[in-house]
């Protein structure tokens, strides 16, 4: 902003066109992107994770929530095959089937679609919501159908899963997301779903910012 120099006017973008709602800007992703392909059969979705030792996680998240036993992410995996995406993350605590886990997946990679936050302060646009469901004792995919900042989500599929100890593991469908080749997504925490819980995990840690170029993660089956 030149008005601070004296006779200064006018103000230098840098990258040029960054302002607007479809203005420019640069995006740094943490460690780049994953992919971990693997072959028909190779996870299956049991509460037995030896089937996930090859595979390559985005990796960990410090403890840093004040009870273990509440939202507290720390360590995320996905891989795919032919027909399917599987996901499994590690808690802090015995990990739990409730609206407190959520993965926001951002299946277009265009952070100008999909539900950015109330405020826009999410790093991606997501498109797809996984979420814990105590309805049923496990895990349900839902679809954005408001307008991006509104909270209105509709039912895709209850999903595959199994939990023991601090894990998760599931596995959905790749149609049901519409079969994308590349996924941003992140983690996000509520420790609001847990007796006397308060705040929230992210994973990775600064994935919202109010400028809504925070952190997140790829995942690619290119």
């Amino acid at each position: 902003d030149n008005a601070l120099y004296p006779g200064g006017a006018l103000i230098d973008l840098y990258p040029d066109r960054a302002t607007g709602a479809s203005g420019v800007y640069f995006s740094y992703v943490l460690g780049g992107s994953i992919r971990n392909a693997v072959a028909e059969g190779g996870i299956a979705v049991d509460g037995s994770f030896a089937d996930w030792a090859p595979v390559t996680s985005f990796g960990t998240d410090p403890a840093d929530v004040a009870n273990a036993d509440w939202a507290d992410w720390r360590e995320a995996w996905m891989a795919h095959d032919a027909s399917q995406f599987f996901l499994s993350y590690r808690t802090g605590g015995a990990a739990q089937y409730n609206w407190g886990y959520s993965v926001y997946l951002d299946s277009d990679e265009n952070g100008l679609t999909g539900f950015r936050g109330g405020g826009n302060e999410f790093p991606v646009g997501a498109e797809y919501l996984i979420q814990g469901n105590d309805l049923i004792g496990g895990i349900t995919v839902y679809r954005y159908a408001g307008t991006g900042n509104d909270w209105s989500w509709s039912w895709v599929a209850d999903v595959a899963s199994a939990v023991a100890s601090n894990r998760v593991e599931l596995s959905l469908n790749r149609s049901a997301i519409g079969g994308p080749a590349g996924i941003r997504l992140f983690f996000y925490g509520d420790s609001g779903a847990f007796p006397g819980g308060s705040g929230v995990d992210l994973y990775p840690d600064g994935a919202l910012s109010w400028t809504g170029r925070g952190a997140f993660f790829v995942y690619s089956t290119r």
